[in-house]
């Protein structure tokens, strides 16, 4: 299910076997508009790539780099080139499919369109970049106090002191499936705020995916843990402070002091998407 239970979520090396990424097979949105969107607010409503029940895809206020990850399932340090403007033009995109499409045809109708519309080319390698690799911190396997095995009933979200709770999801979005998020969703609500994390019921594989978009850089799990946990983590966004320097730690730090777990620095093969070439569209 839906938006709603993931309603917050926020160095080359030597290239080897570039893949390209074929586009023709792939089937097509039925109609679709892209339009950019020039909403000039302060607090700008947007809305990340989500499948609604009939076939529609849908985002807002989005940018064509935001929209190609979620097209390819890559998390944004998998995504390499493009042009600036790919990350500061927000673009709105309504497309329509077949009644019952699934996510998976979704995201392929949706590289079929960015192929068509933006004249997108990319392929796929590898390269050496710098990774983290997640693991327990104590060697008795002791977690810390704010990883605890998950229940049956997804536990209350932790808001930052003086976040009110957010206004009930329309019911379009309840009912939707989130594009952004590859694999079945998660059964429980998770917030990612600059700085906050508090997570439901997830897994280790999907929490070290989500750490990557934090840390910058792939985070491959190597924990041994299996199973889902509900997950508090309060971190100082500022990756090059040194400890003391705010009230809360670095990522680093935090991780290990709150969770028991230790994310250490490497270099190691990364599937990255490439992009050859793209343009702006023409609106419609």
């Amino acid at each position: 299910m839906a938006l709603f239970r993931i309603f917050l979520l926020a160095a080359a090396g030597v290239s080897t076997a570039a893949a390209p990424i074929a586009q023709t097979l792939a089937p097509k949105f039925e109609v679709a508009s892209i339009r950019l969107n020039r909403d000039q607010s302060v607090a700008p409503n947007r809305l990340r790539p989500i499948l609604e029940p009939g076939g529609r895809v849908y985002l807002r206020n989005q940018t064509l780099r935001e929209i190609i990850l979620a097209a390819y399932g890559v998390n944004d340090n998998e995504l390499v080139g493009g042009p600036d403007w790919i990350r500061s033009t927000d673009f709105d995109v309504d497309a329509r499919g077949p009644a019952g499409v699934s996510a998976d045809t979704a995201r392929a109708m949706l590289r079929e369109l960015l192929a068509d519309r933006f004249s997108l080319a990319v392929h796929r390698e590898q390269r050496e970049l710098p990774i983290y690799v997640l693991t327990l911190a104590a060697r008795d396997g002791q977690r810390g106090p704010r990883l605890r095995p998950a229940g049956a009933e997804c536990a209350a979200l932790t808001r930052p002191q003086g976040m009110p709770p957010p206004p009930p999801p329309p019911a379009a979005l309840v009912e939707s499936i989130p594009l952004f998020v590859v694999g079945a969703p998660p059964r429980c609500p998770s917030m990612f705020l600059t700085g906050h994390v508090s997570a439901r019921a997830m897994s280790m594989d999907r929490f070290a995916q989500s750490l990557a978009r934090i840390a910058s850089r792939p985070v491959i799990n190597r924990t041994g843990l299996t199973g889902e946990f509900d997950v508090d983590l309060l971190y100082t966004p500022d990756l090059t402070a040194a400890p003391g320097d705010a009230a809360a730690p670095v990522l680093t730090t935090a991780a290990q002091e709150q969770l028991g777990l230790k994310l250490e620095p490497q270099r190691g093969p990364v599937d990255v998407v490439v992009i050859d070439r793209v343009m702006m569209p023409t609106e419609n």
